[in-house]
């Protein structure tokens, strides 16, 4: 526990947060799942591209949640418009994965990040960055930012890989 604690201090001093917006976890796949679990228990529906990287949509799914999937475009980039028109009143989160998995189409950052602000006004946003820093933008492209504006921002990190540490598995929310 205290390497963990320590782990969690240091990540909050590198994304600019609290310790309190910090959730170690064993994996971002145990994450993925354990947000699956949340929104997939209050039902509703979750809103992500098809495809993506898909382990929380279908962990929901099992738990009673619809996937509301939208298809990426010509580009095979996310459609943000097509996400923002699936919403409804009975979305519990929308999911973006970017860059998207499988894809590894990345989000142009201000269309992103204006897509989140508006969508977290109204719903969880989870953005799923196990990617970012093998992302053409790296870094500059997260949405950690969001975090302390928006209580319904959820940004989604691994270690394993960028720093090839698959084997520690260690992933990490930035969150309320």
């Amino acid at each position: 526990w205290p390497a963990i604690d320590a782990l969690t201090e240091e990540i909050a001093k590198r994304e600019g947060l609290t310790p309190e917006h910090v959730l170690v976890t064993a994996g971002s796949t145990e994450l993925l799942g354990l947000t699956g679990l949340v929104y997939g228990l209050h039902q509703g529906e979750l809103v992500a591209c098809h495809p993506t990287f898909d382990f929380l949509l279908t962990y929901a799914e099992k738990l009673g949640a619809k996937w509301a999937r939208t298809p990426v475009d010509e580009h095979f980039q996310q459609d943000l418009n097509a996400l923002d028109k699936a919403t409804n009143a009975n979305t519990k989160l929308v999911f973006i994965c970017n860059p998207n998995n499988p894809t590894g189409i990345e989000l142009p950052n201000d269309q992103l990040r204006s897509f989140c602000e508006a969508q977290a006004k109204k719903y969880p946003v989870y953005i799923d960055e196990a990617y970012i820093e093998l992302s053409p933008n790296g870094r500059q492209s997260s949405m950690v930012d969001l975090v302390n504006q928006y209580p319904n921002v959820i940004v989604g990190r691994t270690f394993s890989k960028v720093h090839g540490l698959a084997g520690m598995r260690i992933g990490y929310a930035l969150a309320h």
